[in-house]
């Protein structure tokens, strides 16, 4: 890889993996193999999309009032996963 290579990576990929680490506290796959990690990754970032999503609903539903049916199925699925994380890893 180049200089520029490694100076867009510090902008597109790092911050990604930073919020993972900083603010989900996703510092370790508990799955091992290519496929397993490619599955376990999307599930992580679908969830941070979910509250990205949920996050943008939000500021704009104080605006206009939103169906809340749709809004508890993403609250259901963001906790959903932060109940797999949590008990999903192996106890040391």
């Amino acid at each position: 890889m180049t200089g520029k290579s490694y100076r867009q990576r510090k902008i597109d990929v790092e911050p990604a993996f930073g919020n993972l680490k900083a603010n989900v506290a996703f510092n370790r796959l508990s799955v091992r193999g290519k496929d397993k990690v490619t599955q376990e990754l999307g599930f992580v970032f679908m969830a941070l999309n979910l509250r990205k999503l949920r996050k943008n609903r939000k500021d704009t539903s104080q605006k206009i009032r939103k169906n809340k049916h749709s809004e508890m199925t993403l609250i259901i699925f963001e906790r959903l996963f932060y109940f797999k994380r949590l008990f999903g890893q192996p106890l040391h």
